[in-house]
């Protein structure tokens, strides 16, 4: 699978809804899942490697925000948008300091406005993974040379 997205809301009506605005997406070979509940998602992230999870805050059983703090500590690598109708500071402070969200954005939303959150949060994990790449690559070689140096008449 290509770059990812998880659309999380217990409102099938609003998920096929932003399914549908982020549906252009699909065109950038990005995979668009969907769950009813953050813990189906939280059985989908087990599975899949997912990018971006795009929750809804208020939710029966877990609450977004329980969702997100899942995936800070078992999937850091993914990131993390809020998309609630709760637009209260302490909705957005519990989504910052629990969840460690990339993005808040609140109901109703503009399309454009989601679509170019959405974007941009995935051309950030697209580039931290690029970054961890090349570190990874350089460390690599600089341990290659300092063993080269340290025991030069060593065959490998």
């Amino acid at each position: 699978m290509g770059q990812s997205i998880l659309l999380v809301d217990d409102e099938p009506s609003i998920l096929k809804c932003v399914r549908r605005v982020l549906r252009p997406l699909e065109k950038k070979d990005i995979v668009i899942l969907t769950s009813t509940s953050a813990e189906k998602a939280i059985e989908l992230i087990e599975m899949h490697e997912i990018d971006v999870v795009v929750t809804d805050e208020n939710m029966i059983g877990m609450s977004g925000t329980e969702l997100l703090s899942w995936i800070t500590e078992h999937s850091p690598e993914t990131k993390r948008i809020v998309l609630t109708g709760d637009n209260s500071i302490s909705t957005a402070k519990r989504a910052i300091n629990e969840g460690g969200i990339n993005a808040f954005l609140t109901k109703p939303f503009r399309n454009a406005e989601l679509i170019e959150t959405v974007l941009s949060v995935i051309q950030a994990k697209d580039q931290e993974t690029r970054v961890q790449a090349i570190q990874k690559t350089t460390i690599l070689e600089l341990s290659e040379k300092v063993e080269e140096l340290i025991f030069p008449n060593l065959e490998s």
